[in-house]
């Protein structure tokens, strides 16, 4: 049964507290093995979202539990679950990552070229970080920074992870190293701000391994929790980082990989997945902004799968057996997340003239004042749905009679299966346009 009460979450808050002092009589958490005779208790995701309440300012469950869904992506079988966390600095996130710890977890602030395989020749494996990481949760606390180093530098840490997440990375070494190889299957859960957003492009490389979070939170109350808690910081973290490693070092006992799929939560996410790829498919452009090559949509073969497993991942977390519309409604969030904000509130203004305006299509103009970008802006982002087949466009493209934009059929159909509809706030915008 899930939970949905306010007297839910002060009984698990009250659950929490027993089963930290529980832990902590048993064994320090800062010890890297506990002893064999220790055996914590068993920790739900109830308990660890109570903690967190009770420490930080947390306006976003769902985001929360997605952060824990993921994590026990280790117990399932399959690709592994990678998950990145954008939010601003100073809010939930850092502190939920470094929650992370534990023998089924291994934690850096940041990647290297040479972080995964090492390249050393004295060491061997032991010199090499990758199997060391496999059938554990890599915690990565800032991901952003890899995009200040310079550009080659950023795709060989792509490189390696792309080879990474199929469960396999070789490398080779000249110096009488030679070629270093190894299996690993691990997931990861990594932190950025909305500033990864400003490398789209680069990131893009390396998106079809991740799904995304968009933290939402209240700064306001945010800085009054934090400065309501100032001092007491070092007892918050052992608390959180308690209740965390107790969560997950029993997870593989709990944890079905069996939750019943509802077919109309298959269906949707398959067309989510399809209509999410082709929405965050990039279109590289030159410096005076031609576009380069051909640009081909992303196939969503590898999201439909990593979308299933979320949802079964969020199923265990909120102790349900099957699939629930809360669980589909997250992982379209999740989803959606991946797909650049002005992709979106382009086909959300599209949508919306399809109610209002059937038929007629948006001019680049009337995109550009729904979507509040300029219009120049506008006019080549719908220009590169157009080039990836999003919409399609009509009339001569000139002077008084500009092209008139339109979502295709096919993919109109597509939103529609995955439930994603028109928001009321651009119903609104477009009802105050004037014709």
């Amino acid at each position: 049964m899930g939970w949905d009460t306010e007297t839910d979450e002060e009984t698990a808050l009250r659950e929490a507290e027993t089963l930290i002092s529980q832990v902590a009589a048993a064994t320090p958490v800062a010890t890297p093995a506990p002893p064999a005779v220790y055996v914590p208790p068993h920790v739900t995701a109830q308990h660890v979202l109570a903690v967190l309440k009770k420490h930080l300012d947390i306006r976003d469950s769902e985001g929360m539990e997605t952060i824990l869904a993921t994590a026990i992506g280790i117990d399932l079988q399959g690709d592994p679950s990678w998950l990145t966390i954008v939010a601003p600095p100073g809010g939930a996130k850092s502190e939920t990552l470094r929650a992370f710890r534990g023998p089924r977890v291994f934690s850096l602030s940041t990647l290297t070229p040479r972080t995964l395989i090492s390249g050393l020749k004295d060491g061997g494996s032991k010199a090499d970080l990758l199997p060391r990481l496999d059938g554990k949760l890599f915690i990565v606390k800032d991901f952003g920074s890899i995009l200040s180093l310079p550009y080659d530098q950023q795709r060989s840490i792509y490189a390696d992870l792309r080879e990474a997440y199929d469960g396999y990375l070789e490398k080779g070494y000249g110096s009488g190293v030679g070629v270093k190889s190894y299996k690993a299957r691990f997931g990861m859960i990594a932190g950025a701000t909305d500033a990864i957003d400003r490398y789209q492009l680069i990131h893009a490389q390396l998106g079809e391994r991740f799904l995304r979070i968009n933290l939402r939170g209240d700064d306001a109350s945010a800085i009054a929790r934090a400065c309501a808690t100032e001092g007491g910081e070092d007892a918050m973290r052992l608390e959180i980082a308690t209740i965390m490693q107790a969560f997950l070092d029993r997870s593989s006992e709990w944890v079905d990989p069996n939750i019943i799929m509802e077919s109309q939560h298959l269906d949707a996410l398959q067309a989510l997945a399809n209509i999410a790829a082709r929405l965050r498919s990039p279109v590289m452009r030159d410096r005076s902004h031609m576009i380069i090559g051909t640009p081909h949509t992303e196939v969503g073969t590898r999201l439909v799968k990593q979308l299933k497993r979320l949802v079964i991942g969020l199923a265990n977390v909120r102790g349900t057996i099957c699939s629930t519309h809360a669980d589909y409604f997250t992982a379209k969030r999740v989803a959606l997340d991946t797909v650049p904000r002005y992709r979106l509130d382009i086909v959300d203004a599209l949508l919306t003239a399809e109610i209002l305006r059937p038929g007629q299509g948006l001019t680049s103009r009337a995109i550009s004042i729904l979507t509040e970008m300029p219009l120049s802006s506008a006019t080549e982002k719908v220009e590169d749905m157009w080039v990836l087949k999003l919409v399609g466009r009509s009339g001569p493209g000139v002077g008084v009679s500009p092209y008139t934009w339109r979502l295709t059929d096919e993919n109109r159909n597509l939103l529609h299966r995955a439930s994603i509809d028109a928001t009321s706030d651009m119903i609104d915008r477009l009802r105050s346009l004037n014709p």
